[in-house]
């Protein structure tokens, strides 16, 4: 992972990341969004939102890490 990216360049990576799992919803809806009470936010989409993470920025997470 690139260590020299802003606050706002991750933030942005982020939320391309969710707009991947949850393309129905808004940037604002995405940044408001939480697992409880979300029908769409499944294990499936939990699942898919740390891959698709971990492949944007090059990492692996660990178990303790997504637990």
């Amino acid at each position: 992972m690139r260590l020299d990216l802003t606050t706002e360049q991750v933030e942005e990576r982020v939320l391309e990341c969710f707009r991947a799992v949850f393309p129905t919803r808004s940037d604002d809806g995405l940044r408001a969004l939480s697992q409880q009470g979300n029908d769409d936010w499944d294990s499936l989409a939990s699942l898919s939102l740390i891959t698709v993470i971990e492949e944007e920025f090059d990492i692996v997470l660990d178990d303790d890490t997504v637990a």
